[in-house]
């Protein structure tokens, strides 16, 4: 979900450009059910202490509201049970 003008860029891979290091959400993988069964809240979303990490609705994959605020610290990473985040660095 990519919004014109939002200021995210979309480099073509699913992740978002956030210089040396960047986060990558892999969409296909990720299953909010996993981290709650009963609500479908993603783990990642409250692991994320800038609260970068949103979900729009229950069951849909987190968005990163700022790729120039997230610091690549991994948090959101080691909560996630289904491997559908990682910090890629570049180069």
């Amino acid at each position: 979900m990519w919004a014109r003008g939002s200021g995210l860029e979309d480099p073509g891979d699913g992740a978002l450009d956030m210089g040396k290091k960047r986060l990558v959400v892999e969409f296909k993988k990720c299953e909010p059910r996993k981290c709650n069964p009963e609500a479908g809240v993603c783990r990642a979303c409250a692991a994320c202490n800038k609260k970068l990490l949103i979900q729009e609705s229950a069951d849909e994959a987190p968005m990163l509201v700022s790729e120039r605020m997230c610091v690549g610290c991994g948090d959101c990473v080691h909560v996630c049970p289904c491997g559908a985040l990682r910090v890629g660095v570049d180069g």
